[in-house]
């Protein structure tokens, strides 16, 4: 989780296509409910003044289907000939799945760090 910010951020994987920015599928990076990194392999430039629709594959099989989502780019980046973008969430489709999955995951982080408390409120595991 990265922390530092005004919303749980997840160190996460993901398949993202985003059609109108590259022909080549990106990495999601991190994740939370107001946004997610996503790299892609090439150097592009993205317009900061327009919205886009993404689809993200998320890693784990929570879904078959992709969280499609309505992101506008808020900072973007040329790393040794990818570049990285940081967008915002606005109001999506999936919002509600999103959701759900930033949920998931927050569950996964309680299940699997000791220290985020001694008695979990999760269903899905015991600290013992």
């Amino acid at each position: 989780m990265v922390s530092d910010r005004s919303t749980a951020r997840f160190k996460d994987f993901g398949r993202v296509e985003a059609p109108a920015i590259s022909p080549f599928p990106g990495v999601m990076e991190d994740i939370s409910s107001k946004g997610c990194k996503i790299r892609f392999p090439v150097s592009i430039e993205v317009d900061t003044e327009t919205d886009y629709e993404i689809k993200v594959y998320p890693s784990r099989k929570a879904t078959e289907a992709p969280i499609v989502l309505l992101c506008h780019p808020q900072w973007q980046q040329s790393v040794d000939g990818a570049t990285e973008v940081g967008f915002s969430t606005l109001r999506s489709p999936d919002t509600l799945r999103l959701n759900n999955y930033i949920q998931q995951l927050t569950q996964e982080k309680a299940c699997t760090d000791p220290d985020a408390s001694l008695v979990s409120d999760s269903p899905l595991c015991q600290f013992v």
